[in-house]
């Protein structure tokens, strides 16, 4: 094995490894609840069902949604753009990417309300690349997303895209 290939086999975790789709553990422990009460062992159903009345099974939501900034800044332009979340939320990851060119010239921040997400200070700036960034954000009925970009390019406009992954809440 290579070195590339050692390097990214450290970063996965072994569920990435063994083909595991699910951006959280809520995910995976609801996956598994679910597929348990579906099963034929005999008592497990009510137990689950015991232990969700009781509010010890909180269920994660089933609803899920992406929400696309994408902006093409002029040089030496920047801006924050802005979304209202249209239910409670939870954010779980922030996908950003950055065509060629942009040589870590374009800043990019992300937040809610007066409260920056990620990065959690300053902002982010890269070139020829598309991270996806695992976070546990929660977000409120009609709170303000925001996405700040700066370019500090001076002879070139950069496009420039972040997606947002939000999961409902009750």
């Amino acid at each position: 094995m290579g070195a590339y290939e050692d390097e990214i086999r450290q970063k996965t975790t072994r569920f990435e490894r063994l083909g595991d789709t699910f951006n959280t553990s809520n995910e995976r422990i609801d996956y598994l609840v679910r597929t348990l009460e579906n099963s034929d062992i005999p008592g497990l159903k009510k137990s689950i069902e015991s232990l969700a009345s009781k509010g010890g099974l909180d269920m994660i939501p089933t609803e899920t949604t992406q929400v696309r900034f994408q902006q093409t800044l002029a040089a030496l332009t920047g801006d924050r753009f802005f979304y209202t979340c249209p239910w409670n939320a939870l954010n779980t990851n922030i996908t950003m990417h950055f065509p060629s060119g942009c040589n870590a010239l374009v800043d990019v921040a992300v937040g809610h309300s007066d409260k920056q997400t990620y990065p959690r200070t300053n902002f982010i700036a890269l070139n020829d690349a598309s991270p996806v960034f695992i976070v546990s954000e929660l977000i409120s009925d009609k709170e303000p997303i925001w996405v700040e970009i700066r370019n500090a390019d001076g002879g070139n406009a950069h496009t420039i895209s972040v997606i947002l992954t939000l999961q409902r809440r009750p």
